[in-house]
């Protein structure tokens, strides 16, 4: 019998392609089990993670926010939920991790408004500027901005020509990959722990408490300067589409930039406020004199590390100057729920918070 080696040579790629193809088919449905189970985004609030906080929204009652607050980690290290509740019984949540990008912020928005409608959305503007150099030179180098411009323009292309995946769209679907560290800490007890409490709405609602006091001092950041730092061309890219969103969504937009020694100048501060100007959107830079003296934070006092972050004296100072302005600006559009039956695990939080952390 004459055998015919192309025939064999074709079956035999087939028999190949199929394994391999079923081995891929396989592994996703593995990942997809995982990210929808013990790795989920609910889940993820019971873990001592980055993210664990960053994902308090899910948690939360549908459509129960009226506030969102979304950047990196100055955010939730300067914004208190409860103690806007307190004041004013706005609901809120804050979605940030360290180092978090913009891109990554409008995948986290992309996720926000599967389950909430938030009436304001607050984006915190350091994040702008992730992975930059900062320049404290008030006599800021106009040729270095442009270099800094080339560069992002060269890594946006980069990434259109090897079509590698906008940054946190992988491991948003398969949360798998941003909590797999935790295998080692989820035994069978510690797995039904996580999956009896991944509904319980966390008392901080998004913030990072922390109660470190480390003592720095102004470093004259905020001297005067014409010059301005231009944001980065993809932060540019994915504002403009979370500004897209909002405006499909019927969400109100205001820019906040949090006390920071360490990642931010006035050259910033210009960029951002034209920016703001040029697409109506309130922008509060409380690293201004004027705003960074009504807050009344002291450098000795309400920062954690060296100037970076504030801890929570300073967070609460910087959440009742946000707060003050969110009520003049939005209470129109922004109910008090204080007396609203349904929102009775508002204030629970709020009890709950004080008594975890000892504070009043």
């Amino acid at each position: 019998m004459k055998f015919d080696e192309n025939k064999i040579f074709t079956k035999a790629l087939f028999l190949s392609l199929l394994k391999i193809l079923s081995f891929i088919l396989v592994f996703v449905m593995i990942l997809e089990g995982l990210s929808i189970t013990v790795f989920s985004k609910k889940a993820a609030t019971q873990y001592k993670n980055a993210f664990s906080k960053s994902y308090s929204f899910t948690t939360e009652p549908a459509n129960s926010i009226d506030i969102a607050l979304i950047g990196s980690s100055d955010l939730y290290s300067g914004f208190i939920p409860v103690n806007l509740w307190d004041k004013y019984g706005y609901t809120s949540t804050v979605i940030s991790t360290p180092k978090q990008t913009v891109s990554r912020s409008y995948t986290f928005l992309e996720e926000l408004l599967k389950t909430q409608s938030p009436k304001l959305l607050v984006i915190e503007t350091d994040m702008f500027y992730q992975g930059v150099e900062i320049e404290h030179n008030p006599d800021f180098n106009k040729e270095r901005t442009e270099r800094i411009s080339a560069s992002d323009k060269m890594k946006r292309i980069v990434k259109m020509i090897s079509n590698v995946p906008v940054d946190g769209n992988i491991e948003n679907h398969f949360t798998v990959f941003m909590f797999h560290d935790e295998w080692k800490k989820l035994s069978k007890k510690s797995y039904k722990a996580v999956m009896k409490k991944k509904d319980t709405v966390t008392c901080e609602h998004g913030y990072n408490f922390n109660k470190i006091v480390y003592p720095t001092k102004d470093n004259k950041r905020m001297t005067f300067t014409k010059q301005a730092e231009a944001i980065p061309d993809e932060s540019i890219h994915y504002l403009n589409k979370m500004l897209d969103l909002c405006r499909q969504n019927n969400i109100k937009v205001a820019f906040v930039e949090m006390p920071s020694l360490t990642s931010w100048n006035y050259a910033r501060h210009n960029a951002v406020k034209q920016f703001a100007e040029n697409n109506s959107i309130p922008f509060i830079d409380l690293n201004l004199e004027e705003h960074f003296t009504k807050t009344k934070i002291k450098y000795e006092n309400d920062f954690r590390d060296d100037g970076n972050h504030l801890n929570y004296y300073g967070a609460e100072k910087a959440t009742d100057f946000l707060g003050e302005f969110i009520n003049n600006t939005y209470s129109d559009i922004l109910p008090d729920k204080r007396n609203d039956s349904k929102f009775v695990y508002w204030q629970e939080s709020s009890n709950q918070f004080k008594e975890k952390y000892n504070v009043k």
